[in-house]
């Protein structure tokens, strides 16, 4: 049974989160893409185009181009046939599974343990991940889309690390299987990782202080409050007893807004003196 088959029948929530201009638009990819056989058609419900167009801000060129890519990716790599016996010997460290439990909203958890790799092969460690990621999205239930990835670092080193491998999981998962993640919990992650959110706020400092674009700093705003949702740091098991990612929006969001206006305000004021002080 395919991943999305499943969710073709049950958008029951989904659709009444979709305006008449989203739906049009859904319409109108669906018109794009044109007739497709039944083992595709199945990948295009309203709300898998819906997760298409999320990803693409609601641009039905870009999204349109997204989801053929995808039908032909599926068509060529067959992912809904992946076997157990294919990837058994990459699952053998427990490096990536399904937990037999799930978040507060009943979303599927993915466990990831990066310091368990057993394999050099860059097209079976793919093709376990995409088996995984298929295996997650089938036990989602009805009203969810959306899987929560804990990722356990502990263990882990630099050597761990394969650019080849990132590099591929990257695509896949970015464009075959948008707006699957609801969020993503590093649990111990190493130090290397603590920079991160230096450099979003240095970006956005940027952008407000030389720019002074309402509209770019608000789609930055945006975008950062997304990756803090989506993003959790914990060091201990109490932190993951203690997450709520409601909480942890919430004080992303007033961090941002305190930047936003400061920056905007003092540099409005230095304007003003500027100015002055040339004609005053």
């Amino acid at each position: 049974m395919s991943a999305d088959l499943k969710k073709s029948s049950s958008n029951g929530s989904e659709k009444s989160l979709i305006n008449e201009e989203q739906q049009a638009k859904i319409s109108e990819i669906r018109r794009l893409i044109g007739p497709l056989p039944e083992k595709l058609a199945i990948y295009c419900s309203d709300a898998a185009i819906a997760r298409y167009l999320r990803a693409r801000n609601w641009n039905v060129k870009k999204a349109t181009k997204m989801l053929k890519e995808t039908l032909k990716w599926r068509a060529e790599y067959k992912p809904e046939e992946i076997r157990w016996e294919e990837v058994a010997h990459e699952a053998e460290t427990g490096k990536i599974y399904r937990s037999n439990y799930i978040d507060k909203h009943g979303r599927t958890v993915l466990v990831m343990r990066p310091s368990c790799q057993n394999s050099k092969s860059t097209k079976g460690q793919i093709r376990y991940l995409v088996y995984c990621m298929e295996n997650a999205i089938l036990n989602l239930p009805a009203d969810q889309e959306q899987m929560v990835w804990l990722i356990d670092f502990n263990g882990f080193n630099l050597s761990h690390i394969s650019l080849k491998v990132t590099r591929e999981t990257a695509h896949v998962l970015q464009e075959h299987y948008p707006e699957r993640l609801g969020v993503a919990i590093l649990y111990n992650p190493p130090k290397f990782f603590e920079p991160f959110w230096t450099v979003i706020i240095l970006i956005f400092v940027f952008y407000v202080l030389f720019f002074q674009e309402i509209k770019l700093s608000l789609r930055f705003l945006r975008m950062s409050l997304k990756i803090a949702q989506m993003i959790i740091y914990a060091q201990d098991f109490a932190d993951l007893k203690r997450f709520r990612s409601e909480e942890i929006l919430l004080r992303f969001s007033a961090l941002w807004l305190f930047f936003s206006v400061v920056i905007v305000r003092a540099s409005a004021f230095a304007a003003i003196i500027f100015i002055y002080s040339l004609y005053g």
